[in-house]
């Protein structure tokens, strides 16, 4: 096999593993603890993806485990304890958009990934029928909401309503309305996300096989 079509297959090998998939797990503390704080900007690579975390309204925290074992049955987080909060161990609403209250925006730094699912604790309905909702803002070009009239026990919800997208940035917020509020307050914890990488699409293999094509001519002109 000639060196043009060698470096071709391989790379079209290397390309073709399956893509890596991971889920970000933020209910499990082990996983924070990668995290290191740079002035209020938390970094670090879980599950193989290099993430950066801000937020406003507050600090970053993730002590609460009053609800985190609610969804230990799901089997796809750790449930230690709830995820993510800013101030105090939640993300609260504000206001009638997102940027009136907390928020926390979280960043793969290496580039797009494929969002696949979302978990949230502490998602509530209220005695009042009033449900809690979860606002998220991906890459500053839509929203979309997560409703706690589907969570479970705890307030867990996992969800893919909406997804998959390819996104670069998230922000977390919740909005003030009193039909979106379980005790005067509309605010949920950040359990975790499942992520993947994105495939290389079907123009990338035809690039692939084309460069190889190409370096096998040129090989047989010089012989």
């Amino acid at each position: 096999m000639n060196k043009y079509v060698l470096a071709a297959t391989t790379a079209f090998t290397l390309s073709a593993g399956a893509a890596q998939a991971a889920v970000i797990d933020f209910t499990k503390q082990s996983n924070l603890e990668i995290l290191s704080d740079s002035g209020g900007t938390w970094s670090g690579e879980i599950a193989g993806f290099d993430i950066e975390i801000t937020t406003t309204g507050g600090v970053l925290t993730f002590g609460e485990s009053v609800a985190g074992s609610a969804c230990s049955g799901e089997g796809e987080l750790n449930c230690a304890i709830d995820g993510l909060g800013v101030g105090d161990d939640e993300i609260k609403g504000g206001g009638m958009k997102i940027t009136d209250g907390q928020t926390l925006t979280l960043t793969f730094t290496d580039g797009p990934v494929q969002l696949d699912k979302l978990y949230f604790l502490d998602l509530f309905t209220g005695s009042n029928g009033a449900a809690e909702q979860a606002t998220v803002d991906f890459d500053g070009l839509m929203e979309l909401t997560f409703d706690a009239t589907l969570a479970n026990n705890g307030g867990y919800l996992s969800s893919s309503d909406g997804l998959p997208l390819i996104v670069t940035t998230l922000t977390f917020g919740a909005i003030k309305h009193p039909d979106f509020f379980d005790d005067r307050t509309n605010d949920y914890a950040l359990a975790g996300l499942a992520v993947s990488e994105i495939p290389l699409p079907a123009a990338g293999w035809m690039l692939l096989g084309g460069l190889g094509a190409i370096g096998a001519m040129r090989a047989r002109r010089k012989s």
